[in-house]
This record gives structure tokens, C-alpha cells and sequence, in this order.
């Protein structure tokens, strides 16, 4: 989703293919699937050039789509018909700029960029909720992540560790080493490979 800078309200543009040709895995093929726009227009905060309004989508195991909130000022989900809905109530700006989804769940976690804590979002129930340790406003804290092992991780950018999630506990904790001054520049992104979370 994307929306233009400037004015108090932004339009996104919600992207649906349908009829997408499938390709086995291991298999390639070139696919033009066709596309169908949908417009939305919600009142909300004017996005910061180069920040989107949400972090990118995460796909859920029943093929909806969920994505918390970096500038937009609502949790954003599409479901598999197609259908944008949008939910939940934000004031601040670059709360988060990565969504992790927890597998067999229609549960997706927010990771904290400037916000202070970690968010979960419901795409059953349509609610958010903050969970875990509160780690402050602002900060570039972490960006980019991944779940495994049972957990979900998330990449210290500009915080010293990494961040934990337990899904089952509803707890989030720093861990492992320190990477250096909060404040420094360490990695942004993340891939998941068999039981580990890559930072990159």
C-alpha cells in the first residue's frame, strides 16, 4: 500500500491479482496475472517522504494479508476475497516498519521501530493490542525479523539487542549480546533459514 505525501488525509491503493497461474516450486514460469485497483480513502496522518503507511504485508495461513501501521493510523488487512478492512487506532508516526506473522494463527506481531512496544494484531477478531516489555518512544529500535524456533525475533537497527517474542506468554525481552551503543547502525532486515533468523 502507498499513499501520497502532504494534506491531513492519504489515499491507499489496495492491489488484488486474481487468476494467477501457479508454478510448482523448483519450476519457472512467466506469469501475468491480472490485477484488479481498489481505492480507499482514509482520514489519517500525512505520511513522511520515503516512510510507507504500513509495513509490508505479511501473509496469513488462510491467504488474507496483514500489515501494522508505520505512518497510517489503522492496522491494515485484506482478505482473500479481496476486501480492505482497516482497524484499530494510531496517533504516533514510524511506529512499526516490520510485521511478522506466528504460523497457524491469524495472529501477526508488530516489531517496534519508534514504538515502545510490541504489537499484536488479531486478523480474526480484528483488534490490536500492545503486549510484552515497554522499551520507550522512539529510537529506530529494530527493523526487519522473523519467527522461528517458536519465537519471533526481530533485528536490532539502532537497539543494542535483539528482540524476543514468545508468542504463547504474550512476553517480549532483549536478548543475546550487545551489539553496541543504542544508537549505532547495525542491520536492517532479516531471512528466515530452517530455525535461524538471519540479520542482513
Amino acid at each position: 500500500a502507498a499513499g501520497a505525501s502532504g494534506g491531513g488525509a492519504w489515499t491507499a491503493d489496495a492491489r488484488r491479482c486474481v487468476r494467477a497461474r501457479c508454478v510448482e516450486p523448483g519450476r519457472f514460469s512467466r506469469v501475468r496475472p491480472q490485477v484488479e485497483l481498489e481505492s480507499l480513502t482514509i482520514e489519517g496522518i500525512a505520511p513522511n517522504a520515503g516512510f510507507p503507511l504500513w509495513t509490508p504485508f505479511v501473509r496469513m495461513h488462510d491467504g488474507s494479508l496483514l500489515a501494522a501501521p508505520a505512518q497510517a493510523s489503522t492496522a491494515l488487512k485484506v482478505d482473500v476475497a479481496g476486501q480492505v478492512i482497516t482497524f484499530g487506532d494510531f496517533s504516533d508516526v514510524l511506529m512499526y516498519m516490520t510485521t511478522v506473522a506466528a504460523p497457524d494463527e491469524l495472529v501477526a506481531y508488530g516489531i517496534p521501530y519508534f514504538a515502545g512496544s510490541v504489537l499484536r494484531i488479531d486478523g480474526g477478531a480484528l483488534s490490536t493490542s500492545v503486549i510484552g516489555t515497554d522499551f520507550g518512544f522512539g529510537g529506530s529500535k529494530w527493523h526487519g525479523g522473523g519467527y522461528a524456533g517458536g519465537k519471533i525475533w526481530g533485528v536490532p537497527y539502532k537497539y543494542p539487542y535483539v528482540l524476543k517474542v514468545d508468542p504463547e506468554t504474550q512476553s517480549s525481552t532483549a536478548v543475546g549480546s550487545d551489539f553496541g551503543a543504542y544508537g549505532s547502525s547495525k542491520w536492517w532486515g532479516a531471512i528466515v533459514v530452517g530455525d535461524y533468523v538471519l540479520a542482513i
